[in-house]
C-alpha cells in the first residue's frame, strides 16, 4: 500500500454496558499505526476517540488490528478492540472486550462494519 490514506469503515455497534446502538466511523491508517473512532452522537462527552497501543499486522487475506480506549463508554472504563478488515469483501468484523473495572461494565460485544467507498 503506497498510499498514507486513512481507510473508513462505517456502521452501528452497541457498546459494553450499554443498551442502545450507536453510529459509528472507524478510519484506519495502517502506514502511521493509527485508529480513529467517531461516533454519530457523543459517548463519554466526546464524538472522536483515538486507539492506543494501536497494533495493525496485514496478513495474506485480511489486516487485523487491536488497540484499546479507556473513558468509553465512561471513566475508567478500559477496553480492548480487535477486529479484522477482509481483503476480499469490504467488511470489517470485530469484539469489544471491557477490562475488570470498578463501574462493573463487563461483556463482550461484537460488530460488524461496511468500508466506504
Amino acid at each position: 500500500m503506497a498510499e498514507n490514506k486513512p481507510i473508513q469503515y462505517k456502521g452501528s455497534l452497541v457498546l459494553p454496558g450499554e443498551q442502545d446502538e450507536r453510529e459509528l466511523s472507524i478510519s484506519i491508517n495502517p502506514e502511521d499505526q493509527a485508529v480513529q473512532l467517531q461516533f454519530a452522537e457523543p459517548v463519554g462527552g466526546e464524538n472522536n476517540w483515538n486507539g492506543s497501543n494501536v497494533k495493525i499486522v496485514e496478513r495474506l487475506k485480511y489486516r487485523e488490528a487491536v488497540f484499546s480506549t479507556t473513558g468509553l463508554p465512561m471513566d475508567p472504563v478500559q477496553m480492548t478492540w480487535k477486529f479484522n478488515t477482509s481483503n476480499s469483501d469490504d467488511s470489517l468484523a470485530g469484539v469489544i472486550i471491557p477490562k475488570p473495572n470498578t463501574m462493573r461494565v463487563t461483556g463482550e460485544r461484537g460488530f460488524i462494519l461496511n468500508k466506504v467507498s
